[in-house]
C-alpha cells in the first residue's frame, strides 16, 4: 500500500495554520481519493475531550434548528445540535436537488461587515480599499485566517477542523 497520498494530505493539514488562507470546508469525492474538511467553532472547555475521542461532534445534519420529541412527550427546540459548538459554514443540501449551498455565519458577516458578491465576502477597510475575507467555489470555503483568528479570539473560543482521507484501491 502506498502511503504518499496520506503523508501530503497530513502535510498540507499541519501547514494550514502557517498560510494566508484556511480552508473551512473542502469536499472531494473523487473515485480514488476522498478528502473532506469541515469546520467548528468550540467551547473552550470541550477542547480536551473532543481531543480525545475519534468520532466526529458534527454531522451536515446537525448544522439547522432541531425541534425533538422525547419518548415521555416532551419536546425541545435546538438552535443547533449541540450547544457548545458554533459554525463559520452551513453545509446545506436538499435530496431532490443536486445543487448545494454555503453560507456563512451571520454573525461573523455583521461583525465584520461583509457583503457578499456571489463567489466570495468583502470587507471595505479605512482606507476604503476592498478586502477579499471569504472565497466560496463550488466545494470550498476558504477564510483569511487573521481574520478567524481575531474572531475566535473576541469569542474566546477554538476553531477544530475535522477531517477525513479515504482512499480507495482496486
Amino acid at each position: 500500500m502506498n502511503n504518499d497520498f496520506f503523508k501530503e494530505e497530513l502535510l498540507e493539514l499541519s501547514l494550514m495554520w502557517k498560510e494566508e488562507w484556511i480552508q473551512l470546508l473542502f469536499l472531494n469525492d473523487s473515485l480514488e481519493d476522498n478528502k473532506s474538511y469541515y469546520s467548528a467553532i468550540i467551547d473552550n472547555n470541550k477542547i480536551e475531550s473532543i481531543m480525545n475521542n475519534y468520532s466526529w461532534d458534527i454531522q451536515f445534519w446537525y448544522w439547522k434548528p432541531w425541534f425533538i420529541f422525547y419518548w415521555d412527550g416532551k419536546a425541545e427546540y435546538k438552535w443547533i445540535w449541540n450547544d457548545w459548538i458554533d459554525y463559520l459554514v452551513f453545509y446545506r443540501i436538499w435530496s431532490w436537488k443536486e445543487d448545494r449551498i454555503f453560507e456563512i455565519s451571520q454573525e461573523f458577516i455583521l461583525f465584520y461587515d461583509l457583503y457578499y458578491t456571489g463567489a466570495s465576502y468583502i470587507k471595505i477597510n479605512d482606507d476604503w480599499e476592498e478586502e477579499i475575507i471569504i472565497k466560496i467555489s463550488n466545494n470550498k470555503v476558504e477564510a483569511k485566517l487573521k481574520y478567524i483568528k481575531e474572531f475566535l479570539t473576541i469569542k474566546n473560543k477554538k476553531l477544530v477542523i475535522y477531517f477525513d482521507l479515504t482512499r480507495f484501491f482496486k
